[in-house]
């Protein structure tokens, strides 16, 4: 099921909502490749839900930056929502890294993504950044480990998987690990109540716990 199995809004004032039996997830991601590789993967494969990943564009433009900024991830989102009929059930996640933006952006971005009137909207961050959300697939993390940056999170998980390359994800280095990731990470999350975490921490966990009970996990 593709994205164009989603009708485009009407411009009618009660458009008719197309009937399908599964549950849509939209993620607005910062990450360029590996979030998108690893949500459009078979580790996510059910028939009860679709997952649209709305990557971050990889330009190479040094301006780069200014696609990835938690505002126009939330902006893609927006548009996302504004072209497409979605069900009152569906899941809208905004996934950025905490590593680069400073506590005033993301909440401005928070405040906007909860007005939203809806129940089933997500705010995941990641600190430092979504590898961390990778490494705990493959080990807990070392509580004595207070400040990482991302280069260094990514060399922690290379030195664990032997080998990481962001553009060409190896799957299989995570199968069966999803819900291990989501525990690990829930243990690290020492003020749950927050938008983000404080700390290092992910709040990935927080979308599979929204996706668990419709996408039956192969787990060890």
């Amino acid at each position: 099921m593709s994205i164009t199995s989603y009708r485009p809004r009407s411009l009618s004032r009660k458009p008719e909502k197309k009937l399908r039996d599964a549950r849509l997830v939209v993620i607005a991601a910062e990450d360029t490749y590996a979030a998108k590789q690893y949500f459009d993967s078979d580790l996510f494969q059910s028939n009860r839900i679709k997952i649209e990943v709305l990557e971050t564009p990889n330009t190479g433009a040094k301006t780069s930056r200014t696609h990835s900024s938690p505002e126009a991830v939330e902006k893609r989102l927006r548009d996302y929502v504004e072209k497409y009929d979605l069900h009152d059930d569906d899941i809208l996640c905004i996934m950025v890294d905490r590593d680069r933006w400073k506590d005033k952006m993301l909440s401005e971005i928070s405040q906007k993504t909860f007005r939203r009137k809806r129940k089933n909207i997500l705010l995941a961050v990641s600190k430092p950044c979504f590898e961390l959300w990778l490494f705990l697939h493959v080990s807990e993390w070392d509580s004595s480990i207070h400040s990482v940056s991302s280069q260094k999170m990514e060399r922690m998980l290379r030195s664990e998987l032997g080998a990481y390359n962001k553009t060409n994800l190896d799957i299989e280095k995570f199968r069966g690990r999803v819900l291990v990731a989501c525990e690990r990470a829930r243990k690290m999350d020492e003020k749950p109540a927050d938008r983000w975490p404080q700390k290092i921490g992910t709040h990935v966990y927080r979308l599979i716990d929204e996706i668990r009970d419709f996408c039956p996990f192969d787990e060890d």
